[in-house]
């Protein structure tokens, strides 16, 4: 099993994200401990990956992070937890109050345009990244086999009337 140490500051965005990463993407089990400023992930061959933690430790108090100022320029700045929990949660739509007529945030408002990824699956890049340094500790990890499947939203019904 794997083992993460955390910072313990917004632990439910961390919490949020780690789940969705770990058990979503990737089916690892894992354990979480309070105990670090970074993200240190100790695999079951005992060799520690460390991620530096460049956002929420900036941000020690609850939500303090949720203020269109703290939007990054770039996707870059982030490390990955951060960068994945801002892409997933779309936390900059609710902080840039920019709208159109219809009250609708803009694609071209967000930095996934202004950065030109918005048509990237940009978390799945990230955690295809760290499937590979993952890999590279530890090359007995089993992850989650990812079946695609199609799920229709809507039903289109077609009359057409024959003469």
């Amino acid at each position: 099993m794997l083992k993460i140490k955390i910072s313990d500051n917004n632990l439910k965005e961390r919490e949020y994200i780690l789940d969705i990463i770990f058990n979503e993407f990737l089916g690892l089990e894992y354990s979480l401990n309070i105990g670090s400023n970074n993200y240190e992930l100790t695999l079951p061959n005992k060799k520690i990956l460390t991620i530096k933690d460049t956002f929420f430790n900036k941000y020690p108090k609850d939500l303090e992070y949720l203020k269109l100022e703290n939007i990054p320029n770039k996707i870059e700045e982030l490390d990955i937890f951060a960068a994945s929990f801002f892409m997933l949660t779309r936390w900059e739509e609710y902080v840039n109050k920019n709208r159109d007529i219809h009250n609708r945030f803009s694609a071209t408002e967000s930095l996934a345009y202004k950065q030109d990824f918005l048509d990237r699956p940009i978390v799945n890049e990230y955690v295809e990244e760290l499937k590979s340094m993952l890999l590279e500790l530890d090359s007995s990890l089993v992850f989650k086999k990812r079946e695609y499947q199609l799920f229709l939203t809507h039903w289109c019904w077609l009359y057409i009337k024959i003469s």
